[in-house]
């Protein structure tokens, strides 16, 4: 495995990280915005940010006193490479991908193709 990808794969296993990560899927928001989600320290969710900037999981900008940070994707798409190969383990028949392969911003389907939600079966 590259170094990258180890990098990418040990930034995404601390929690707050990956909650972080999931909070900026809704768009740009400043570390303000971030912090109020959680109990620790705006210091502390900063050094988070710092590290996701470092491994370009997350870009910055100026807006005036603050800065604003937003979610760049493209190297969490290794470790989603990687994971397809255990699909069958967990999802043999492809139920849950299809639910969760949308791209992003777009809503869920309520519809037949939603895990859990299927037609009776006939007998």
């Amino acid at each position: 495995m590259a170094r990258a990808s180890g990098n990418v794969f040990r930034l995404l296993a601390d929690p707050t990280r990956r909650a972080l990560l999931d909070l900026l899927r809704g768009g740009e928001k400043n570390a303000q915005e971030l912090c109020v989600h959680f109990r620790a320290s705006q210091q502390a969710i900063s050094l988070h940010l710092q590290a996701l900037r470092k491994a370009r999981v997350v870009e910055v900008r100026k807006q005036g006193r603050y800065r604003k940070y937003r979610l760049h994707a493209e190297p969490i798409r290794e470790v989603f490479d990687w994971s397809v190969k255990y699909k069958p383990f967990f999802d043999p028949y492809g139920h849950a991908w299809i639910f969760t392969s949308k791209p992003v911003g777009q809503p869920a389907s309520r519809g037949r193709e939603v895990a859990g939600n299927h037609p009776p079966r006939r007998k």
